[in-house]
């Protein structure tokens, strides 16, 4: 999960933060989602700008 999280571009500090939160178990779920969802809208924003950005 770390090496797809890294890979995709979210930054170390948000990636430590995921995983102390996994080590708290169920109580953490919906933190973890909302990070989730946050680097989700984050990279198809970069996709979209590329898209954008690329020749026609």
């Amino acid at each position: 999960m770390v090496f797809c999280l890294k890979n995709t571009g979210m930054p170390i500090k948000k990636i430590r933060e995921f995983v102390d939160l996994s080590r708290r178990a169920e109580q953490t779920l919906p933190q973890r989602c909302e990070i989730l969802m946050a680097h989700k809208r984050d990279v198809e924003g970069r996709i979209a700008s590329m898209k954008s950005n690329w020749p026609k």
